[in-house]
């Protein structure tokens, strides 16, 4: 009985693939960011997202 090798993945697909893992990374960072509420209690901050709805955040961190 004959073992087929198993086929190897293109440079191009590896890239594809390690695209999509960092994309998924992105947008569950900014969708858990999103429903835990983080916040900056320090003095000096900048104010990010200001009165943008929680849905739009995550549509935002996910199309990113």
């Amino acid at each position: 009985m004959a073992t087929r090798p198993r086929p190897r993945l293109k440079p191009s697909q590896l890239v594809l693939i390690l695209g999509v893992l960092f994309a998924i990374v992105v947008a569950a960072s900014g969708i858990a960011a999103t429903i835990l509420q983080f916040h900056d209690e320090s003095k000096q901050t900048r104010v990010v997202f200001d009165n943008i709805p929680s849905a739009y955040k995550a549509v935002f961190y996910t199309v990113l």
